[in-house]
């Protein structure tokens, strides 16, 4: 009888560690993960920029990212907002479409109205739940 419960015991710690697990990788990405991988999208833009605030809404699967960057020309602070919508599965992805932000990277090509194509796309994921392969 002590053998059954020793190892029931241990089945139903089992069991809440794998479900303990997979609630984490269920959540979102961290707001500093978000950051993190902005910056390294927009680090080869020629103007300096700095991500000020990240905000995720859980009804709409929705991370709003605000930056800011000064123009050299003008001396202004400028800021821009875009959302990374998650694609269900872990996946984070928007395009930036703030034209005084773009203009320096193409300038003519940056005049309203923008296309999908004319942005600067920024993708960030979760790590998958898989680890070295299964």
């Amino acid at each position: 009888m002590a053998i059954v419960i020793f190892t029931t015991r241990q089945e139903v710690s089992r069991l809440r560690n794998s479900l303990s697990q997979v609630d984490l990788t269920a959540m979102p990405i961290s707001p500093d993960a978000v950051v993190t991988e902005v910056h390294r999208h927009i680090a080869d833009h020629p103007l300096p920029c700095k991500v000020t605030d990240v905000r995720y809404s859980e009804t709409d699967d929705t991370f709003r990212v605000h930056f800011m960057w000064t123009d050299p020309v003008d001396k202004k602070d400028w800021g821009s907002n875009f959302e990374l919508k998650g694609d269900g599965y872990g996946t984070y992805a928007g395009c930036i479409r703030n034209t005084k932000f773009l203009a320096p990277i193409h300038p003519p090509r940056y005049t309203p109205p923008l296309k999908d194509s004319d942005g600067m796309w920024i993708e960030v994921s979760t790590p998958s739940v898989i680890h070295n392969g299964g």
